[in-house]
């Protein structure tokens, strides 16, 4: 079941599966209409390939919350330093339970969805609650969640807005990033041989990261040749934004860093060739992360991996007695 709302500047809809925004337009000042999020073409198709897929894939949205944050499990092939804890994986799930199960919706008014989800009585968090609400007087989009924990906890956390690059040439779109950020990119490639960032490199000039043809400023997108990289950003004030000059406009994502600090940017540029990829997909992931990339709650708990020992926070604190909560905001705005 999906819900929609609308008003003068924004239509959107929500799905039930991991309460994940699924379309949304935003009307700008000159009365055009963009659509800047990603929407998967392989959503909700009933190919066989997909019938072993978890439920994220099957239904992949354009924007959904992460508790945990990461794949489950320990990965393995990593640097030596990148240890992870000794502390129980409470949560199979890639991206964690939130993200693969049908929560609980309703309207509120028509400008406004929440959703509430109640975890497995194993979990240390009882039940996670978002709110989708629109802005009455610009184009944008207003979210929150919030966790209810059973118990204390510490548990890596992260929001999932994904945008679409399809069809931008090759460079022609801008990422807008703090002066003071500093880069980390993933401990090993993403996709074997299809990294355009040398992996592992650590708290490095956004501006000038590494390749196998000199120093490259990842802030121009989308990369040229099939890559699949991830950065992990530090040092943010909680705006990142995308200029996309083939839609006119610019979309400005906006959170409270106070909460998530860190942002993971997960360029997807035609690096994956398995379906339902199928080396087409030209996207990116602006994911306000407290997490260790995507490598789950054993990395994200661990005290000794680089990032843990450079200050970096990957993993937030849950208690019974008072919600964690955090918001954010999907703007966007013409270009001049």
């Amino acid at each position: 079941m999906n819900l929609r709302i609308q008003n003068s500047h924004v239509s959107l809809e929500v799905q039930a599966m991991a309460a994940a925004i699924a379309a949304c337009s935003f009307r700008l000042a000159d009365g055009r209409d963009v659509a800047p999020l990603f929407l998967a073409p392989w959503r909700d198709s009933t190919d066989d390939r997909l019938r072993n897929a978890p439920p994220l894939m099957r239904h992949f949205g354009s924007d959904w919350v992460c508790v945990p944050f990461g794949t489950p499990g320990v990965r393995g092939g990593l640097p030596g330093d990148w240890s992870a804890a000794d502390t129980p994986d409470w949560d199979g799930w890639i991206h964690g339970y939130a993200a693969n199960h049908a929560w609980r919706m309703e309207t509120r008014g028509d400008d406004a969805i929440t959703a509430e989800l109640a975890y497995p009585e194993s979990s240390p968090i009882e039940r996670v609650v978002r709110r989708i609400s629109l802005d009455p007087s610009a184009p944008a989009v207003h979210c929150t969640l919030a966790i209810h924990a059973r118990r204390e906890a510490r548990l890596p956390v992260g929001l999932h807005p994904v945008f679409d690059l399809a069809g931008c040439p090759a460079g022609s779109c801008t990422l807008e990033v703090p002066t003071g950020a500093r880069a980390w990119t993933f401990p090993i490639d993403v996709e074997p041989g299809r990294s355009r960032f040398r992996p592992d490199q650590r708290d490095v000039d956004p501006r000038a990261v590494a390749t196998a043809d000199g120093p490259a400023d990842l802030a121009r997108v989308p990369f040229a040749g099939a890559t699949e990289d991830l950065v992990l950003l530090t040092g943010l004030d909680g705006r990142i934004a995308l200029s996309r000059p083939d839609l006119g406009c610019v979309v400005n994502l906006v959170w409270d860093a106070s909460r998530l600090p860190n942002c993971i940017l997960w360029f997807s540029n035609g690096g994956r060739d398995a379906f339902p990829w199928n080396g087409t997909t030209r996207a990116i992931g602006i994911e306000p992360t407290a997490a260790a990339f995507d490598l789950g709650i054993a990395h994200s708990l661990s005290t000794e991996t680089p990032l843990a020992r450079a200050g970096v926070e990957t993993a937030i604190r849950v208690t019974p007695e008072t919600p964690w909560t955090v918001d954010y905001r999907i703007e966007v705005a013409g270009l001049a």
